[in-house]
């Protein structure tokens, strides 16, 4: 390689080397995305569920059935 050629693709592997992080933290931060819309309505059942109980209710599982059949459709 001419000399030019060494400093163009020092140059493109510097760039490369920024946009390959930026892609990596991009998706990082679309699989934490994806991973909070899918347990966000599990996580509030359990805090709802959670909170009923220590509220001092008694929970039985028609309780449960009915709230999430409520709830989820």
């Amino acid at each position: 390689m001419s000399a030019w050629e060494t400093l163009f693709s020092q140059r493109i592997a510097v760039l490369r080397s920024a946009e390959v992080r930026s892609l990596a933290m991009r998706k990082y931060l679309d699989a934490l995305c994806v991973f909070f819309w899918a347990a966000t309505p599990v996580l509030i059942s359990l805090l709802t569920f959670l909170t009923y109980v220590l509220l001092g209710n008694h929970l039985t599982a028609a309780k449960v059935c009915l709230s999430m059949h409520c709830c989820h459709t």
